[in-house]
């Protein structure tokens, strides 16, 4: 019995592994595709303009010269295999977080509750609609969340 569920267990986290790593490896090239096609180019880690926060992950920042750059990372939580759905809904959500609060006045809900809806559309295109919607949902919930710390990342008027 206990070396069952040992195997179990172990098949788990080994699927887990597997999915992570394949949601990753997509991620990864959709980072570059979408950066390509906007012009940016691939950097390592970010600096937030205002705080100097150093966030460890790719992104895509994209120079101008009016102002400091823009700057996004897309989808980088979970999808349930609906990034490719999701991507460019993520990207518009990043930029929202980063250039919204000096140049609109949106809050970090207005951007959120933008990306919820923009998910929810791009679920129409799902062929099995109802779980694209709940991780729609479950998305939207993380960043209301845990979207505080990327928000204020350039909560800048410089912006």
């Amino acid at each position: 019995m206990i070396k069952n569920l040992r195997n179990v267990i172990y098949k788990i986290f080994l699927v887990t592994i597997l999915v992570l790593t394949c949601n990753s490896i997509l991620a990864d090239e959709l980072l570059v595709r979408h950066c390509n096609d906007m012009g940016g180019v691939i950097q390592k880690s970010y600096s937030c303009p205002q705080s100097g926060l150093t966030i460890p992950f790719d992104f895509c920042v994209i120079e101008r010269a009016e102002t400091v750059p823009l700057f996004f990372d897309g989808c980088t939580g979970p999808t349930g295999g609906n990034s490719e759905l999701f991507y460019s809904s993520c990207i518009e959500h990043d930029l929202c977080y980063h250039r919204e609060p000096a140049t609109s006045g949106k809050t970090q809900k207005d951007c959120d509750t933008e990306l919820q809806n923009s998910l929810l559309i791009s679920c129409m295109q799902s062929t099995d609609t109802k779980p694209c919607e709940n991780w729609a949902l479950a998305m939207y919930r993380a960043v209301r969340m845990f979207g505080k710390l990327a928000y204020n990342c350039a909560n800048s008027s410089e912006l």
